[in-house]
């Protein structure tokens, strides 16, 4: 393994175990976390052996990319024929068809909201989540917008998605506020998600009249364009599927956790993955939020495919050729 593949792998695990650490000492009940910084450290021991990297079925090697991609990771597909292996490619062809029939429109416009989003999986299917939801409750219109990013890559972070997708929809249908579909959410990647899986998550419900609620749970800090400043809203709960949560006090989500704001017609949320804010290029700088912050500012009031757009130029400007190394989803909203 090169030297600067192992710092690679040896950063990504360094910051997933620092992330992890802090969570443990912010929650009553820390032994998921801790189940899942033994791995972590499982990983870091195995790392400095010359079988890192190694089938523990067959002992063949993963490749550079799925071992940044997922530094966890201790078995491949083995040795697939050539048949097999198109057969694989149909499959995840077909996957990615299915998951993007289950993405909304990239454009939308209800309840007195202008939106618009981009989603560009890593490979061919992607663990990224977003959506958007339009709904009717009385006299008043609503527009649930969401966006999430599941811990690892590929089918596994894809299958997921899709089941949280269909949940998440079943229960805005049904009305539901943010701390419900939390909680609800919490459930699903609990029953349905392997032990190392876990998702940010940030969720929103815009009204008409241009107030908004936004519950952020470790995702990516939203960015509030107002016309004179801007703002970013922090996360406000752990991620989702990390603790085994019934009620709401068990979530962490009582109290102040709901953040509402109000906006005025030309106002943007603008809401994205780590994909973008962590992307790096060939000097190893990441894209920050503070450059986004800065693009927003400059763009603020332009319309959402425009702002978009603009997120993703900006990125390649960035990269300059540099490849990058996760899944990626923009979306922004503005107040019409």
């Amino acid at each position: 393994m090169g030297a600067a593949l192992a710092l690679g792998i040896r950063s990504q695990l360094a910051e997933r175990r620092s992330r992890l650490d802090q969570l443990v000492t912010e929650v009553e009940d820390p032994r998921d976390l801790v189940r899942l910084l033994d791995q972590v450290d499982r990983a870091l021991d195995r790392l400095a052996l010359p079988s890192f990297g190694e089938c523990a079925v067959c002992n063949g090697h993963f490749d550079d990319q799925e071992l940044l991609d997922n530094p966890l990771a201790t078995y491949c597909l083995c040795d697939l024929s050539d048949a097999q292996q198109r057969m694989l490619e149909r499959d995840l062809e077909l996957a990615w068809r299915i998951q993007a029939s289950l993405l909304p429109p990239a454009s939308l416009s209800a309840a007195g909201w202008d939106a618009h989003y981009r989603y560009q999986p890593l490979g061919t299917i992607g663990g990224d989540y977003c959506d958007l939801l339009p709904q009717s409750a009385g006299a008043a219109n609503y527009l649930y917008f969401l966006m999430g990013d599941v811990a690892g890559k590929g089918v596994a972070a894809a299958l997921l998605m899709s089941h949280l997708s269909a949940t998440v929809r079943s229960l805005v249908r049904a009305g539901a506020g943010l701390e419900e579909l939390m909680l609800e959410a919490n459930r699903t990647l609990r029953k349905y998600s392997p032990e190392a899986h876990y998702m940010t998550l940030v969720g929103g419900r815009a009204r008409s009249d241009g107030r908004v609620e936004i519950l952020n749970a470790g995702h990516t800090p939203p960015i509030v364009l107002r016309k004179n400043r801007s703002e970013s809203i922090s996360s406000t709960a752990p991620p989702i599927g990390l603790f085994d949560r019934t009620t709401d006090s068990d979530a962490g989500l009582d109290g102040p956790q709901v953040v509402e704001l109000a906006l005025e017609p030309g106002d943007t949320i603008l809401l994205y993955t780590d994909g973008l804010t962590e992307a790096s290029n060939a000097q190893e700088e990441d894209y920050g939020s503070a450059r986004l912050m800065q693009l927003g500012a400059r763009l603020r009031g332009s319309d959402p495919t425009r702002l978009v757009a603009e997120c993703l130029k900006d990125l390649k400007t960035f990269l300059g050729g540099a490849p990058r190394s996760d899944d990626l989803a923009v979306m922004a909203l503005r107040r019409e």
